[in-house]
């Protein structure tokens, strides 16, 4: 698909067993044992209604694939020549059989004296012997796939069946001859072709970008099927590049509005570390280590805009907000950190601890004078990461933990943070919260240890 550039590619037919590797039904007689396929790489652009809209350079474009049966063409073509000892099968013109009614020879490279005429002509007819029997041969060639269709028809057999009523006139048999054997060729190049032309015309629609595109349901049970199944395909893609569409929106209109927060940090630092020297210089030492860690805390929110971010600097920040907190709550708590050296050569969402450690701070402590105790911890656990975050504050019951994680829970931090890792990881990793009444509250946070997003480690955040 990537080579053609857009444009409709066929694949000839192909044992299934040999082209995936699947060797156990080689032996099996199932019905998909030999398939041809059409693909093609989607357009850059899509219609959203009122103007066209392309895809991101870093947006990976979708491959259009459809699979159809071998036994297609021989549903076609059963029946189709009413003559006995006739034969039928559809080659590409390099030989290769794509269909024949003997499945033993199909995908295998067939001899055929006049293929190099047929390539060149594109259709018509001809006699040809073949084991001491004079044989009609139709061939045409399909514009959309460019296989040939070729009809044998054995001449002796042919002529027997309309020579009584031609027998008066030599000249006029001949003329009947060849105006069957083009009827014959035509009829049987139209009932293969077509169905496949409505299909082709609406891949190439679908390729522009139209994915509203909706084709009637016609034809045999099997062609409704594949149509069926193409109109739900174009339904889903509609939806998902829909759904793409207003994510990029969104993220769009959340960097306007963070360019718009900025309001000049540059100026924001210096009139932090301007106030921090005041403070050092009027000896008030626990100002100014507030100051600094309010600094350092707006630097990293606002110069980091990745989502996810090393370890380090995210647990700077943390510290930079348990100092601050610490002050503001002076004595109601102290804070206990065990955090297993290695993970800090890898990398985590950003802010994933800082929101269940303010729950704790300010909720969990709101009651308490002092004795509070907030004990982070991490460590490595086989193929996944760890980390608690457990307080001894007032705690909660169960209904409480069922509203803060559903979708429009007011604690938007703590949802966000499941979700986000939920997206990033997977379904397997994310947020576990127990509680006990007056007794405390642990938060478990899961990461997996290696992921997309940091498959090596990050040296630099040391």
């Amino acid at each position: 698909a990537k080579q053609e550039e857009g444009k409709l590619h066929w694949i000839p037919t192909y044992d299934y067993s040999d082209m995936f590797n699947i060797s156990y039904i080689k032996d099996l007689n199932v019905d998909y044992r030999y398939m041809f396929s059409v693909v093609e790489m989607i357009g850059s652009s899509i219609y959203d209604g009122s103007e066209y809209v392309g895809f991101d350079s870093d947006t990976e474009r979708p491959i259009l694939i459809i699979n159809y049966k071998e036994d297609f063409f021989q549903k076609v073509f059963n029946n189709s020549i009413p003559i006995e000892g006739s034969n039928y099968y559809v080659i590409t013109k390099e030989g290769q059989i794509v269909s024949h009614k003997d499945q033993s020879k199909i995908t295998s490279i067939m001899s055929i004296p006049l293929l190099n005429d047929m390539r060149k002509k594109g259709s018509g007819t001809d006699i040809i012997t073949i084991d001491r029997e004079k044989m009609l041969i139709c061939y045409d060639t399909s514009r959309v796939t460019e296989w040939i269709s070729v009809a044998m028809i054995p001449l002796d057999r042919l002529l027997s069946q309309v020579l009584p009523a031609l027998r008066l006139n030599t000249v006029f048999t001949a003329m009947v001859v060849i105006i069957i054997s083009i009827v014959l060729s035509y009829l049987i190049t139209d009932r293969i072709t077509k169905p496949i032309k409505i299909l082709t015309q609406a891949t190439k629609n679908v390729g522009d970008g139209n994915f509203g595109e909706r084709i009637k349901e016609v034809g045999s049970n099997e062609f409704k099927e594949l149509i069926h199944t193409f109109n739900s395909m174009n339904k889903k893609i509609q939806k998902l590049i829909t759904e793409n569409y207003e994510i990029k929106i969104r993220e769009t209109e959340a960097e306007i509005t963070a360019l718009n927060l900025q309001l000049d940090p540059h100026f924001m630092y210096n009139a932090l570390n301007l106030i921090s020297l005041v403070s050092i210089r009027n000896q008030q030492d626990e100002i100014s280590d507030m100051i600094v860690s309010l600094s350092k805390m707006l630097k990293y929110t606002v110069k980091n805009k990745k989502d996810i971010v090393p370890f380090k600097e995210d647990m700077e920040y943390l510290q930079g907000y348990i100092n601050i907190m610490s002050k503001r709550f002076d004595g109601k708590f102290k804070v206990k950190f065990n955090i297993e050296e290695s993970l800090y050569f890898y990398s985590v969402p950003k802010f994933f601890m800082q929101p269940f450690v303010e729950n704790s701070i300010v909720h969990g402590f709101d009651s308490v004078k002092s004795g509070g105790v907030l004990k982070i911890s991490g460590w490595i656990d086989d193929d996944s990461r760890c980390f608690i975050i457990e307080d001894n504050g007032k705690g909660m019951d169960e209904q409480r933990i069922h509203e803060i994680l559903q979708p429009d829970s007011s604690s938007i931090g703590i949802k966000n943070v499941d979700k986000r890792i939920k997206i990033l990881y997977g379904g397997e990793f994310g947020v576990k919260i127990k509680s006990i009444l007056n007794r405390g509250t642990r938060v478990e946070i899961k990461l997996p240890l290696e992921n997309a997003e940091e498959n090596i480690r990050n040296e630099a955040a040391l």
